[in-house]
C-alpha cells in the first residue's frame, strides 16, 4: 500500500545535438556486448526489413530517427490496446506483419531493429503525461504507463526515442526533428576508439526538464521479446 508515502526527485533537461550523435563513433565493445545482443530466432525478414528501413542513412543516429519515423508514421502502424496475446519472435513478426499493437510492442519492436543496425538499445517503462491536480502539484496514475526506447550514443548517452504514433506519445523528440547538414565529414559506421572520454556525455549547461518525458522515474529493461511479455498499458 503507497497510499500516503511522498516521492520527490530532480531532473536536469540535456542539451543533446543531433549533429554530436550523427558523429558519435560506436559505443564501447563490452557496452555493445550487453545491449545489441538479439533473442534468438530472430527472422531473416526482421533483419531484411530494419535494412530497408534505414538504407541510405548515413550514421547510426539518422538509422534512428528513420526507425522511429517508420513506426511512429511511415509503416501505417495503428495504435490498439486490443491485440491478441503472445511474446516470443512469433509475437514481434505479427506485430510487424499486422501493424498494429500498443506502446510496449512499438518500443521493443524498434529496439530490435536498432540492435540490428549495431545501435545499443534498452527499452524503458515509465509515465507519460500527468494530471495537475493543484498548485505545483501533479499526479501520475496507472493510466499514464508508458514504454518507449532509449539508444546510446557516446558522448551523449542514453537518448529517449519514441515510436510509438503521435496520437498517444504526441511530438516527437525535437533532435530527431533536425535536418541534418551534408554528412560528408561525418563517420558513417565508425569503431569505437577505446577511450573512455567517448562513453562520458557532455552535459553543457542544462536547464531545468520540464517535459514529462524527462520528469518521470523510469525502470529500465534489456530489450528482448523473449524475455519478458508486453503488457496491455497505454
Amino acid at each position: 500500500d503507497t497510499r500516503g508515502l511522498d516521492y520527490h526527485l530532480s531532473a536536469r533537461r540535456l542539451d543533446l545535438a543531433p549533429a554530436a550523435m550523427a558523429a558519435a563513433p560506436a559505443a564501447s565493445a563490452s557496452l555493445r556486448e550487453r545491449f545489441t545482443d538479439l533473442p534468438e530466432g530472430v527472422p531473416l525478414g526482421v533483419e531484411q526489413l530494419a535494412n530497408q528501413i534505414t538504407a541510405g542513412q548515413p550514421t547510426r543516429f539518422q538509422k534512428a530517427t528513420a526507425l522511429q519515423q517508420w513506426f511512429r508514421k511511415g509503416g501505417g502502424f495503428r495504435y490498439d490496446l486490443k491485440t491478441r496475446p503472445g511474446n516470443g519472435t512469433d509475437a514481434l513478426v505479427a506485430f510487424l506483419d499486422e501493424r498494429v499493437g500498443y506502446c510496449e510492442q512499438f518500443a521493443s519492436a524498434m529496439a530490435v531493429m536498432a540492435r540490428i543496425e549495431d545501435i545499443p538499445a534498452r527499452v524503458v517503462v515509465g509515465f507519460l503525461r500527468p494530471d495537475r491536480i493543484g498548485p505545483g502539484t501533479w499526479e501520475y496514475s496507472s493510466h499514464d504507463l508508458h514504454a518507449w526506447v532509449e539508444l546510446y550514443f557516446p558522448g551523449s548517452g542514453w537518448v529517449l526515442f519514441a515510436p510509438t504514433p503521435a496520437s498517444i506519445s504526441g511530438t516527437a523528440p525535437p533532435y530527431t526533428r533536425v535536418a541534418l547538414p551534408g554528412t560528408s565529414g561525418l563517420p558513417s559506421v565508425s569503431g569505437p576508439t577505446n577511450l573512455p572520454s567517448d562513453e562520458l556525455p557532455d552535459r553543457g549547461s542544462s536547464a531545468p526538464a520540464t517535459s514529462c518525458w524527462r520528469s518521470t522515474a523510469r525502470w529500465c529493461c534489456c530489450a528482448g521479446w523473449r524475455s519478458w511479455r508486453p503488457r496491455p498499458t497505454p
